[in-house]
């Protein structure tokens, strides 16, 4: 027996309005992920040429580097010397800058270098008298500092070998003893003879 189905023409009609609705539906969700891939890519492309600028800027300020990054000073060797020539001493914090600068009591090279954030020898004071340069800071600046950077806990020098990879090196291998080796008595450390015996150690009644 064979079923023959005849559809009618508003059965068709409503068959074809939902395959339209669903092609609009389709179309517009694709526009849609298009769109937000597009924005998606754009703030992706500033992102990373904001992230870049950013590494940059890190770059060029060492951060990295041992020691104070908010000011610029000399070592400890040059500060001395200076003390002793009388060209520098002991900076203390000075209270109430902000408003003494404000008002005109003082000028900028005035506050200590350390707390306006600054150089020591106020070169970055435009207009200020620059303090005299010695020898060994000439030496700090042009790469002695990086002795004096050490994250050594005895100051300076190598650090902890973290990796392992730092050359071994420690106490040379002394020369081996006989088996009927004696320690040297005191006088033979004072210089005396060497056939001096100790003296004989006396009982509780002395002798």
């Amino acid at each position: 027996m064979t079923c023959v189905v005849i559809y009618d023409e508003t059965y068709l009609m409503h068959q074809f309005a939902n395959m339209s609705h669903f092609l609009l539906l389709f179309h517009l969700v694709a526009h849609l992920v298009l769109f937000y891939h597009l924005v998606c890519c754009v703030q992706i492309a500033n992102s990373w040429a904001e992230f870049k600028k950013k590494e940059a800027e890190k770059k060029k300020a060492n951060l990295g580097r041992v020691g104070p990054k908010g000011f610029q000073s000399r070592s400890m060797q040059s500060f001395q010397e200076a003390m002793e020539r009388g060209e520098a001493t002991h900076l203390m914090p000075m209270f109430n800058a902000k408003e003494k600068l404000k008002s005109g009591k003082i000028k900028k090279e005035d506050i200590p270098y350390m707390q306006r954030g600054g150089a020591w020898d106020d070169s970055d004071v435009s207009g200020a008298k620059k303090k005299n340069w010695l020898k060994s800071d000439k030496k700090y600046a042009s790469g002695g500092f990086l002795k004096s950077q050490s994250v050594s806990i005895l100051g300076e020098g190598k650090g902890l070998d973290w990796t392992g990879k730092q050359s071994r090196s420690g106490p040379t291998q002394g020369v081996k003893l006989g088996k009927n080796y004696k320690a040297p008595t005191v006088s033979q450390l004072k210089g005396g003879a060497a056939t001096d015996k100790p003296t004989k150690k006396k009982n509780i009644f002395g002798f």
